[in-house]
């Protein structure tokens, strides 16, 4: 059986087998995981194609205004987007690296994935992590979609108090959802096994139906 390599931020890493491939639960809050995931995933895209050409017209028409770009910048810092960014991209560029050597075999030592990391950070990291190399890829995609006044606004409202709250609150806030979401389904899920095995024994596909007094 072929292993795969996996290289995370904040985990020590090996060869796993493909029983290990199942998604472990992470301190990260529910909002951070899917930027993240987001992120690895257009890495590959990244590293694999290169972009459709556009005429200088159609990137003068779209290009957004100075102060579009500062509101932009504006909340991506306030997300500690710059920071997230960099680190997941050169991890995602040493798992490029470092997944094929372990596929083929070749044992990926703590010291390899250090040196491979290292690299990463250097290039991917150092790119991907500049705010203003950010905000010139988020603008011109935010452009798009939000006009000057409303991008403003949204870099308002994550410096504001509340979404300062919310961002630091975001891992507790999650974690207690998940717990009451087990709590409420451990109960359901019971109940919905007896009615179904009972539907299941009644239609003679469960073995005979429960005798009935």
């Amino acid at each position: 059986m072929r292993s795969t390599f996996a290289l995370r931020p904040g985990h020590r890493t090996r060869t796993r087998t493909r029983a290990d491939r199942a998604p472990r639960p992470t301190r990260r809050s529910g909002r951070t995981r899917a930027r993240l995931a987001l992120i690895g995933a257009v890495l590959g895209a990244v590293l694999g194609l290169f972009p459709a050409a556009q005429s200088p017209a159609a990137d003068d028409a779209k290009k957004p205004s100075p102060a579009f770009r500062d509101a932009m910048k504006r909340f991506l810092v306030a997300q500690n987007i710059p920071a997230q960014m960099g680190e997941q991209m050169a991890f995602s560029a040493a798992e490029q690296v470092l997944a094929p050597l372990a596929a083929s075999g070749v044992a990926i030592t703590e010291p390899m994935q250090a040196l491979v990391l290292d690299e990463a950070r250097k290039d991917f990291g150092k790119r991907y992590g500049d705010v203003d190399y950010l905000t010139d890829l988020y603008s011109d995609i935010y452009a798009q979609h939000f006009s000057e006044k409303e991008m403003k606004e949204l870099a308002d409202f994550w410096e504001s108090p509340v979404a300062r709250k919310l961002l630091a609150k975001s891992q507790v806030i999650n974690e207690g959802f998940v717990a009451k979401l087990q709590e409420t389904t451990t109960m359901q899920l019971g109940e919905f096994q007896s009615r179904v095995e009972k539907q299941l024994r009644e239609a003679g596909i469960l073995g005979s139906p429960s005798p009935t007094n």
